[in-house]
């Protein structure tokens, strides 16, 4: 659940810093969407999370928690990188 809330705030954090760069119509648009985004994320953790504790062997719990790191980390840096990336591409900022 920790990781859960986290991930909110990771959430809430990007829509604040977004809300500069989105005119009305996108702020709505971004608004609707993030629930969406939240959920893949928390669904794809505990998802994770459950194929973990189905292992038993330690050595698999290990491999399986290395690569649900490296997803995690993936979704936490794209998302919130390719949006702002994208909105700045739009506003003339980035070439």
């Amino acid at each position: 659940m920790e990781m859960n809330a986290s991930f909110i705030g990771l959430y809430a954090i990007i829509v604040y810093y977004l809300y500069g760069y989105l005119e009305k119509r996108e702020r709505l648009e971004w608004l609707l969407l993030l629930p969406v985004l939240m959920a893949l994320t928390i669904t794809i953790t505990n998802t994770i999370a459950y194929y973990e504790n189905i292992v038993t062997n330690p050595l698999e719990q290990n491999i399986v928690s290395f690569i649900a790191s490296f997803i995690i980390l993936a979704v936490c840096l794209t998302i919130p990188v390719s949006i702002v990336l994208f909105f700045r591409k739009r506003k003339g900022e980035v070439q």
